[in-house]
């Protein structure tokens, strides 16, 4: 029984390390970041940013339920879509 509660909370902690690792560091992965917010962060224009919307590189929420309802950005998806574009060498 230990083994199998033991297996499961070492899937969940690797599942959800960068999660955790933002909560200790103070940042909430779930926070939600305006369209500028998100701008700033990134350094880049509206227009760039709505191309990566519509390409699907990047994850947006709609806060209601037609077209002019305001977006917004999970922090924690941002932090992915960076991830995802640094450059290797």
């Amino acid at each position: 029984m230990k083994t199998i509660i033991g297996e499961c909370l070492e899937e969940f902690l690797q599942d959800n390390e960068d999660f955790l690792e933002d909560q200790l560091r103070g940042i909430d992965p779930l926070e939600l970041l305006t369209i500028a917010d998100t701008c700033s962060l990134l350094k880049v224009s509206k227009m760039t940013l709505y191309q990566h919307i519509r390409s699907g590189k990047l994850k947006k929420i709609r806060i209601g339920y037609n077209s002019r309802s305001p977006v917004r950005f999970r922090r924690m998806d941002l932090e992915k879509f960076i991830n995802q574009h640094v450059e290797k060498k």
